[in-house]
C-alpha cells in the first residue's frame, strides 16, 4: 500500500490542478510527483488524474478517493502528534 506522502501529492493535485505547482507545494520535483502518483494508479487499477497541457484534472475515481485521502493524510498526522506527546515517549 502506498504512503500517506503519495495521499499528499493526490491532494496538492486536487487543490492546484497543476503538477508544477503541486510539486512545488509537496517541495519535489515534478518528475517524482507524477511518477509517485502514476504508481498510486497503477496499484488502484484506475486512473485518477487526466493529464492536460495547460494542467491537470481529477477523474470522478480521483474525486471519489480525495475525501479519503484527506482523511488518512489528517490521521497520520494526528497519528504521529499521538506517538509524540511526551507520555508516549
Amino acid at each position: 500500500m502506498p504512503g500517506v506522502r503519495v495521499l499528499t501529492y493526490l491532494l496538492a493535485i486536487a487543490e492546484f490542478g497543476h503538477f508544477g505547482r503541486a510539486a512545488e507545494r509537496c517541495n519535489v520535483s515534478q518528475s517524482t510527483l507524477s511518477g509517485q502518483l502514476k504508481r498510486f494508479e497503477d496499484y488502484l487499477g484506475v486512473r485518477l488524474i487526466e493529464r492536460h497541457p495547460d494542467g491537470a484534472r481529477l477523474t470522478d475515481a480521483g474525486r471519489r478517493v480525495v475525501p479519503w485521502a484527506d482523511v488518512m493524510v489528517h490521521a497520520a498526522k494526528r497519528l504521529r502528534d499521538t506517538a509524540r506527546t511526551p507520555e508516549c515517549t
